[in-house]
């Protein structure tokens, strides 16, 4: 980690709370001084009077303060080179903010923002690969849990070299999709011996970003994507969550008053992953230029690839197997349902087989991480003699 790019984004961050505190702030008295009706739309513009002027003095200082800040901070991180090693705690508090702004970091080109990237041991070189993909507002070294690693157990169990995705999970899924599909064409071009399979484990959103890289490679006709022959989703919400619908229509309760409008623009600091996970996007065509403004499910029907064997694994926090499918948050984020990929509409179902399903009660989220019937179930899935049936 660069400690003066570390530095540089820090700084550009705290400026930009301060413009949003500052519209934020304006916005509130703007609309109580025009005492509107307790409901209906709220006024639009800049509030008048001294109190427009000062919060739009408070703009002007800010801004140029961050141009000579950022001016000062640009000439040290051009010209001093000074790393620090990457510790956990800074890898966790960087993709904590990766998971909550991340499109912003990436839009204002903040140096915090996280490019995708896939990291592997160079010196663990098998032709058999598997691809590990972390989940919202976490990194690779998250499937270490409880002293346990479900891909480092797999790849041992199977020979196989470990792959692990690591990418700004605050971009939107069809983007990060389209990054780790070219990433995976090119780390197949450059591998020491030729690949003679991939097999992906994506937990939570990675479940998610393994769909749309599978479907970004199918059209593009990547190599890589001929040789994948297993793909298994860890609690990923294949249709949604129901913590972001009820965290979109908070933000849209707020909206109702003029009131209480401005205190929307709090809700909304949440990145497009995590809209995204409104209700499970894959590709381009689930997502909306106005990503708060609906509330219904519009995504096109994207199927799982037949000729992949896929496996789907769900938990609930309830305590018998009756009430499992009554408990709307299911493990404490996504609901059994969604990842098990079924919907009230057939058409939309992903069809998964029961052979391929695992569902566990009184399991929360990030339990399943370090859970043994699943690493029971990964080692039996992620076999290669298994992967060999399915393709013949």
């Amino acid at each position: 980690m660069r400690i003066a790019q570390s530095v540089q984004g820090a700084a550009r961050l705290g400026f930009d709370a301060v413009d949003g505190i500052t519209n934020i702030a304006e916005g509130m008295y703007r609309n109580i001084s025009a005492f509107p009706l307790p409901f209906g739309r709220a006024p639009e513009g800049r509030a008048g009077g001294i109190a427009g002027f000062v919060h739009e003095a408070v703009r002007q200082v800010n801004g140029a303060v961050r141009v000579s800040v950022d001016s000062v901070l640009s000439l040290v991180t051009k010209h001093l080179e000074v790393e620090a090693p990457d510790s956990m705690a800074s890898l966790a508090l960087v993709s904590a903010l990766n998971g909550l702004i991340g499109d912003h970091l990436e839009a204002t080109g903040n140096p915090l923002a996280i490019n995708m990237e896939l990291v592997h041991d160079p010196d663990d070189v098998s032709p058999d690969l598997l691809v590990m993909v972390h989940g919202l507002a976490m990194h690779y070294s998250f499937f270490g849990w409880s002293g346990h690693n479900h891909g480092e157990a797999v790849a041992k169990a199977h020979g196989y070299s470990l792959v692990w995705a690591h990418y700004n999970t605050g971009r939107h899924i069809p983007l990060n999709g389209r990054d780790l599909a070219n990433k995976l064409e090119q780390l197949v071009e450059e591998w020491p011996v030729p690949v003679r399979s991939i097999r992906f484990i994506g937990y939570s959103m990675g479940g998610l970003i393994t769909r749309s890289a599978l479907h970004a490679a199918g059209k593009r006709g990547y190599r890589w994507r001929k040789l994948t022959k297993q793909a298994v989703y860890l609690a990923s919400p294949h249709h949604g969550s129901a913590v972001e619908r009820g965290g979109n229509w908070f933000q849209a309760a707020f909206q109702i008053s003029p009131y209480s409008a401005p205190l929307a623009a709090l809700v909304m600091v949440r990145s497009a992953g995590i809209t995204d996970l409104r209700h499970g996007n894959v590709v381009d065509e689930d997502c909306y230029a106005d990503r708060f403004s609906y509330h219904d499910d519009r995504r096109q029907i994207t199927r799982l690839p037949p000729d992949i064997e896929h496996f789907v694994v769900a938990a609930s926090m309830a305590s018998s197997r009756n009430d499992r499918f009554r408990r709307p948050l299911g493990d404490g984020l996504v609901a059994p349902r969604s990842a098990l990929g079924d919907h009230l509409d057939p058409t939309r179902g992903l069809g998964v087989p029961e052979s391929n399903r695992l569902l566990l009660s009184r399991t929360g989220h990030l339990e399943l991480l370090g859970h043994p019937s699943v690493a029971v179930c990964l080692k039996r899935w992620l076999a290669p003699d298994r992967g060999q049936a399915a393709t013949e």
